[in-house]
Parts: C-alpha cells; structure tokens; sequence
C-alpha cells in the first residue's frame, strides 16, 4: 500500500515538472507573426539565402517570402524565424530559416531546413481578386514598365491571366499577378510580386517566368 502511495507520488511529481517544462519551452519560443514586407525581414531572408548558398556552395535565390515571424530576446536585438520560397540550383522548394540580429545589426543564421510551411491553401495570405480589379491593372502596368526598364528589353503586357492580393497593413496591398507577356515579341508567362505602401508607391518584389495561369 504504501509502496503504491510512493509510486503515485513519483509519477505526480514527474507530471508537475513535465508541465513546467511544457511551460517553460512555450514562453521560450515567443515569435509573432510579423509583416513580410518589413526592412528587417527582407534583410534576415536576403542574408539567409546568401549564407546558405555560400556555405553549401550552391546556387539559391530568394523566390518569395511566405511568411514571417519574430521575437526580441534582448533589447536591440531581433531574431527573424522567415517561411521562405526558393530555388536550390533551379530546383524550387520550402524552406524555414531562423536568423538573429543583434543590436549592432550583424546577422547570424541560426538554422535552415526544408519545411511545409505556408504550403496549406491560404496560408500565405493571399486572396483571389478580379483581373480587371484597378489596383491590379495598376501594378501589372507598372511591374512591365518598371521590369522593361531594368532589363532594357521591350516587355508588353497582354493581358492578366490570374490575381491575388493581401493586405499586410492599413492602407497596403500586396499583389501576386499572373501575366500573359512579350518580351521582345516572344511570348511568355510571368508571375509577379508587387507592393504597394499607403501612398500607392509600388515596388517590384520578385518577377519569374512560369506557367502560373494553369489550374
């Protein structure tokens, strides 16, 4: 009987500090989703893909953020734990990275691995929207300009073949466009990222040709 009380008592005291423990790992992981178009979170990604890549001695390019998270362990200082859409040596994938920056800016990556994340429908934020919205029309214009002068090829917009927008903050919006183009008379496919701030500045965020219209 008595040894039955002992026992009892162990697994209770074993339960009591499998609990703090639980605790304790909860408010350790305090990150908060956070606006992807944040300077900090475009610094953090842009710095992960290029550790990464310089380390693994691979070829990675940032596609797109699809998700962003972050916490202050110490005042002035930031860690970044970013969804990330990429291409390894023209292979894309997922990948979750973690990434600190301390109060003087310096940055560390802290862990990268492949992840599921944003990978639910929705997930990243965007909704679909009507090609002939005026926002839309308004970015994809502005993305084939803008893109024709980067590249200083003669790029036209077709038309719009499928859009989706977010809207991160008050007053933002944030565009995924899939465009039917011609580039230099030679059609193609593209898919688009712009933003716009609250003063309907725009901002290319990423372009890459691709069979986005397909369902």
């Amino acid at each position: 009987m008595n040894m039955n009380r002992h026992i009892q008592r162990a697994i209770g005291a074993v339960a009591i500090v499998l609990a703090f423990a639980g605790v304790a790992i909860a408010q350790a992981d305090n990150f908060k989703p956070t606006d992807i178009s944040n300077a900090g979170v475009r610094l953090a990604a842009d710095f992960a893909v290029k550790e990464r890549g310089a380390k693994r001695k691979q070829d990675i390019a940032l596609e797109q953020i699809l998700a962003a998270e972050d916490r202050e362990p110490m005042l002035g200082a930031r860690d970044f734990r970013l969804c990330l859409a990429v291409q390894v040596n023209g292979k894309g994938t997922k990948v979750q990275a973690t990434v600190s920056m301390d109060q003087y800016s310096n940055l560390t990556l802290l862990d990268w691995r492949n992840s599921t994340c944003g990978a639910s429908a929705g997930s990243d934020g965007f909704k679909a929207i009507s090609t002939d919205d005026v926002g839309a029309r308004f970015a994809a214009d502005f993305a084939v300009k803008e893109r024709s002068s980067e590249t200083r090829k003669q790029i036209a917009l077709d038309r719009i073949l499928k859009a989706e927008d977010r809207e991160p903050k008050l007053g933002e919006r944030i565009f995924r466009l899939c465009m039917a183009t011609k580039t230099n008379g030679k059609a193609a496919s593209v898919q688009a990222v712009i933003s716009m701030d609250q003063y309907s500045n725009l901002k290319i965020e990423s372009w890459k040709e691709k069979a986005c219209g397909s369902k």
